[in-house]
């Protein structure tokens, strides 16, 4: 495999690239300048280094050389509502979901949605939330499941609600988002006002 392919093959591990926006990816790289690959391989090798993933939320926060805490800012603010968790699939479903201001206790993040694959349980971190709900389950008071209205989030969402029932005995409020997002709606793309009204209407 020649350096073209094997660089298009690494964009395609992107989400939503194709072989075809992949490839186009490489010629764009080659037609820039030294400089801008300089600067850009740089800011790549300085992610690891600059970012770090919270222990409790999994959300990726920017490292500060002030402060060493292994938590994101939204986990360490004492103002934040500990009692009700928000379960999101992603960091890009969090940043949304903060945009609209109208939520101000903690989150948790999947990282991913149920598949139909066997395969696509070991991609999300149920088994990490189902941990910490175990030992926190004293501390909430209200698990709201923030997914997409897709059928992967719809799935998502049902299996949790059953597995969170069982194991909180039915004692911790499980809601899901109200009907402001429609059908088929990704939360990342959804305006804040449509976040507002979905949370307004949780059930």
């Amino acid at each position: 495999m020649n350096i073209i392919e094997d660089l298009a093959q690494s964009f395609k591990q992107f989400p939503g690239i194709g072989p075809r926006q992949a490839k186009r990816f490489v010629y764009f790289l080659l037609k820039k300048d030294l400089s801008f690959k300089r600067d850009l391989s740089q800011k790549i090798n300085e992610l690891s280094q600059k970012v770090a993933v919270c222990n409790d939320c999994y959300n990726y926060f920017l490292k500060s050389d002030h402060n060493n805490t292994s938590k994101c800012t939204i986990c360490d603010n004492p103002n934040r509502d500990s009692m009700t968790l928000m379960i999101v699939t992603s960091d890009s479903d969090l940043e949304i979901i903060e945009k609209s201001n109208t939520y101000n206790g903690k989150y948790f993040i999947l990282g991913s949605n149920l598949g139909m694959s066997i395969n696509s349980w070991q991609n999300t971190r149920i088994e990490k939330l189902k941990n910490k709900i175990k030992n926190e389950l004293q501390n909430i008071n209200e698990i709201v499941l923030a997914l997409s209205a897709t059928p992967e989030g719809e799935m998502t969402a049902n299996f949790l609600r059953k597995e969170l029932n069982g194991l909180t005995e039915n004692k911790i409020k499980i809601t899901v988002l109200g009907r402001g997002l429609s059908t088929g709606t990704e939360i990342e793309y959804s305006d804040p006002e449509t976040i507002k009204n979905a949370l307004s209407n949780r059930f």
